[in-house]
């Protein structure tokens, strides 16, 4: 009797994990793009849609990794240093900087493009107007600062076009 109600108890729990793994098998052979590359891109955009990162919270990590390429793009340099620095539209970087050549002290205010944002921020134009990151008071000030650099430094360049046009 004991006999009976172990293989009874066998069965139950045998063959529904049996199946399972039957069926697994069946669909990893016949769907192998869904266990491979293209569960890490669905993993990966399913996270960029329903967890996103704002600037607010990856301002700090980005203005290190700015002002690491800041450095490395001005590395000839000598004393350089950067004064002020901000985000437009929370990816244009724009920072002022000193140097020094032969003793002589300069001012250049420079930008470049910081892509960190993945393709689905800019996929649904909905999230984009509706974003928390484009009404964020802290992103709304970077911007600001970043336009008085912008002006900044085209009056630099006019000046120095008047300062060669009346040398030459």
């Amino acid at each position: 009797m004991a006999v009976n109600v172990f293989r009874i108890v066998a069965r139950t729990a045998f063959y529904p994990v049996f199946v399972l793994a039957v069926l697994f098998c069946a669909y990893f052979i016949y769907q192998p793009c869904y266990c491979g590359m293209k569960l890490f891109v669905l993993h990966k955009s399913y996270r960029h849609h329903f967890h996103r990162v704002y600037f607010d919270d990856a301002y700090p990590a980005l203005r290190a990794i700015a002002q690491l390429q800041a450095g490395m793009l001005n590395g000839g340099k000598e004393d350089f240093r950067i004064v002020d620095d901000a985000f437009l539209a929370e990816e244009f970087y724009y920072y002022k900087y000193t140097y020094t050549i032969k003793g002589v002290d300069h001012i250049g205010i420079e930008s470049f493009r910081m892509k960190w944002k993945p393709w689905e921020y800019y996929y649904d134009e909905e999230l984009i107007l509706t974003d928390k990151d484009s009404t964020s008071e802290f992103s709304k000030a970077q911007s600001d600062k970043a336009v008085r650099l912008w002006i900044e430094r085209n009056q630099l360049i006019s000046d120095k076009k008047d300062k060669l046009a009346t040398n030459g």
